[in-house]
Protein backbone atom coordinates (compact mmCIF):
# COMPACT_ATOMS: atom_id res chain seq x y z
CA UNK A 1 0.00 0.00 0.00
CA UNK A 2 1.30 3.66 -0.70
CA UNK A 3 1.10 6.38 1.41
CA UNK A 4 -0.86 9.46 0.03
CA UNK A 5 2.15 12.17 -0.60
CA UNK A 6 -0.74 15.08 -0.83
CA UNK A 7 -1.38 16.41 3.58
CA UNK A 8 -3.82 18.95 4.49
CA UNK A 9 -2.80 21.04 7.69
CA UNK A 10 -0.22 18.18 7.81
CA UNK A 11 -3.01 15.57 8.12
CA UNK A 12 -3.15 12.75 5.42
CA UNK A 13 -5.43 13.50 2.82
CA UNK A 14 -6.96 10.08 3.08
CA UNK A 15 -8.02 10.54 6.44
CA UNK A 16 -10.77 12.87 5.02
CA UNK A 17 -14.61 11.83 4.24
CA UNK A 18 -15.79 13.15 0.43
CA UNK A 19 -17.96 15.81 2.59
CA UNK A 20 -15.13 16.96 4.49
CA UNK A 21 -13.16 17.63 0.95
CA UNK A 22 -15.48 19.24 -0.37
CA UNK A 23 -16.33 21.84 1.87
CA UNK A 24 -12.41 22.35 1.65
CA UNK A 25 -13.31 23.05 -2.26
CA UNK A 26 -16.11 25.27 -1.10
CA UNK A 27 -13.92 27.11 1.38
CA UNK A 28 -11.20 27.54 -1.72
CA UNK A 29 -14.09 28.87 -4.35
CA UNK A 30 -13.00 25.88 -6.44
CA UNK A 31 -15.96 24.46 -8.72
CA UNK A 32 -16.27 21.51 -10.63
CA UNK A 33 -16.15 19.32 -7.08
CA UNK A 34 -19.83 18.31 -6.69
CA UNK A 35 -20.76 14.57 -7.34
CA UNK A 36 -16.95 13.97 -7.88
CA UNK A 37 -15.45 10.80 -6.75
CA UNK A 38 -12.98 11.29 -3.49
CA UNK A 39 -9.60 10.65 -6.04
CA UNK A 40 -11.02 13.30 -8.14
CA UNK A 41 -11.58 16.04 -5.81
CA UNK A 42 -8.31 15.52 -4.29
CA UNK A 43 -6.78 16.05 -7.36
CA UNK A 44 -9.22 19.35 -7.53
CA UNK A 45 -7.57 20.50 -4.24
CA UNK A 46 -4.35 19.75 -5.35
CA UNK A 47 -4.95 21.83 -8.48
CA UNK A 48 -6.14 24.56 -6.97
CA UNK A 49 -3.83 25.19 -4.06
CA UNK A 50 -1.07 25.22 -5.96
CA UNK A 51 -2.55 27.62 -8.93
CA UNK A 52 -3.40 29.64 -5.79
CA UNK A 53 0.63 29.65 -4.78
CA UNK A 54 1.82 30.33 -8.46
CA UNK A 55 -1.13 33.82 -8.61
CA UNK A 56 -0.01 34.68 -5.33
CA UNK A 57 4.04 34.60 -6.32
CA UNK A 58 2.61 36.42 -9.78
CA UNK A 59 1.40 39.65 -8.42
CA UNK A 60 4.24 40.76 -7.06
CA UNK A 61 4.55 43.55 -3.97
CA UNK A 62 1.09 44.74 -3.06
CA UNK A 63 -0.01 48.12 -3.91
CA UNK A 64 0.75 50.80 -0.93
CA UNK A 65 -0.68 53.92 -0.79
CA UNK A 66 2.58 55.39 -1.60
CA UNK A 67 2.72 54.04 -4.96
CA UNK A 68 1.91 56.91 -7.96
CA UNK A 69 -1.02 56.34 -9.86
CA UNK A 70 -0.21 56.15 -14.15
CA UNK A 71 -0.60 59.18 -15.74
Amino acid sequence: MVKSVLTICGIDAMQFNTGQLRQICSNMKLTGYQSKPKADVLRIIGVGKLHQTVYENMEGPSNTSDAKAPA
